[in-house]
């Protein structure tokens, strides 16, 4: 929950995307910790996104942001997921080195 002294605040000035000044923007709360928050924000004029980590001190706040082309509901699946281990990217690498890697892509992107 955002502390009450810095409601009043203007976080994002304007889109990074488009510029446009004070911009109005979707904003999704995709997960709440004692560390901080991280929130999904889609700018209405553009519809460019934003992955954004917020955190609270007695300096202010601390943001962090990611221009992204993820949603919001996919945004929180990785989230929710966790971090990669080794045993992540020795399958990816498998994957790739089987041979088959780029027929599998390309069969995936046509089906969609």
């Amino acid at each position: 929950m955002l502390p009450e002294q810095f409601k009043s605040l203007k976080l994002i000035s304007e889109c990074p995307v488009c510029r446009q000044k004070q911009f109005s923007a979707e904003i999704k709360l995709i997960e709440e910790r004692p560390s901080g928050q991280l929130l999904h924000v889609q700018c209405k004029s553009c519809q460019s996104c934003l992955v954004v980590f917020m955190s609270f001190n007695e300096q202010g706040i601390n943001m962090l942001g990611v221009l992204t082309d993820l949603a919001s509901e996919e945004v929180s699946k990785f989230f929710q997921r966790g971090p990669l281990v080794a045993d992540d990217v020795l399958n990816a690498r498998a994957e790739i080195v089987d041979g088959d890697f780029i027929k599998k892509l390309m069969t995936s992107v046509i089906l969609k």
